[in-house]
């Protein structure tokens, strides 16, 4: 406890035994020092940011001159106002021991780990989870509102679970920074309230296409981060298991034979699903036959980490008896799409075929269609 609000203790304790003292013997007019002393401790408790209910004292008005020529406070009016000083000395002498007892509390917080996430990059945050259990944290160690067993229960306020587990528990932030998570306002709403209440106890954890370049807000560019598909991931990896183990001081933890082979299958997986982030995708999602004219529902994704602007597309469609269609549309339904980074677009668009074809005469399966693009800044 602070040495001045010690001092403004022993202070309102003596106001206390005095004023009762000259109360019970009458002396009324004493109240004017033991105002000012009260008014006094209430000033300095709020200059130190203590919350005071209690409102000062005001003094007894002057006595205009009486019939006989005296002047004075009265001592019915000087009686009242010390009563005043002593009950309100009292009840500020009891707000100071509850201010006191507050701060002097030892509060338990469970440790966990709270892991703000799009529900979008699920593919690669599941995985994350699922390792750290494999570390040894059991399911009310962390909080995943993506899993049902670590996160919100059924018809809870998703906000109100988020702003609890703030409030309640030490926490470990983990990151998983996305396109997809600078979109997410609970995300960004989650970033906030870590900002202001963990400080540096958070670890950022890029997922494709981002790279360390991309971290931005309130998160600290220098903050040890960790970038899934690294060529250094194997490392980092180990780091962030020992931060884990450190902060929730597991002693019987997972077997060398164990982690490893986990540790081996999680990378194997991130590279895999990763390497899709290294180009675009293009599907053809639905095919309309209008006699000679046929209609082409077609999606495009940007899985690279550039804005990309496209110039053509390129439709090969097979027939169940051989023949080949191919096409090279660049009108100004494809040469107007400008993606960024792992954003998608689906679109119609059309061409003219020689001759007359039906759609059952169509081998869909056998269908496709690749785009050409450039980077464009």
């Amino acid at each position: 406890m602070d040495k001045l609000f010690e001092n403004l203790s022993i202070d309102i304790k003596n106001l206390v035994v005095a004023s009762e003292e000259d109360y019970t013997e009458k002396r009324w007019s004493s109240y004017v020092d033991y105002m000012n002393e009260f008014n006094r401790i209430i000033t300095k408790l709020i200059s130190i940011n203590i919350e005071v209910d209690i409102e000062k004292i005001i003094p007894v008005p002057s006595e205009k001159v009486g019939a006989y020529g005296r002047i004075g406070a009265g001592t019915i009016s000087e009686q009242a106002k010390l009563r005043e000083i002593l009950n309100k000395a009292k009840r500020l002498q009891c707000r100071m021991i509850l201010e006191e007892n507050l701060n002097n509390l030892t509060i338990t917080k469970n440790k966990k780990i709270f892991v703000s996430h799009s529900s979008k990059d699920k593919v690669f945050t599941d995985i994350f989870v699922d390792l750290l259990r494999i570390i040894g944290l059991r399911n009310d160690q962390i909080y995943y509102s993506s899993y049902e067993e670590t996160g919100s229960d059924f018809l809870e306020d998703c906000l109100g679970r988020i702003k609890q587990e703030f409030q309640t528990n030490e926490l470990m932030v983990i990151f998983m920074l996305s396109p997809y998570f600078y979109s997410s306002n609970i995300c960004l709403a989650e970033m906030g309230a870590t900002w202001v209440t963990i400080n540096d106890n958070y670890v950022p954890v890029l997922l494709p296409p981002y790279d360390y370049n991309n971290i931005k807000g309130v998160i600290k560019s220098t903050q040890n981060s960790m970038m899934i598909y690294d060529k250094e991931i194997s490392t980092k990896i180990e780091q962030f298991k020992d931060k884990i183990e450190n902060f929730f001081e597991i002693s019987e933890k997972v077997s060398s034979t164990e982690w490893q082979r986990n540790k081996s299958k999680f990378i194997t997986f991130i590279n895999e699903t990763a390497s899709s982030y290294e180009d675009v995708e293009s599907v053809i999602e639905e095919l309309i036959i209008v006699e000679k004219r046929i209609v082409l529902k077609i999606k495009l994704k940007n899985n690279t980490k550039n804005r990309l602007r496209f110039e053509d597309i390129n439709v090969n469609i097979n027939t169940n008896d051989d023949k080949e269609i191919h096409e090279t549309i660049n009108d100004w339904t494809i040469t107007s799409v400008v993606l960024q980074p792992l954003e998608s677009i689906t679109f119609l668009t059309s061409f003219e075929n020689e001759f007359l074809i039906k759609k059952s005469a169509i081998k869909l399966e056998s269908n496709s269609v690749t785009a050409s693009f450039y980077q464009e800044n």
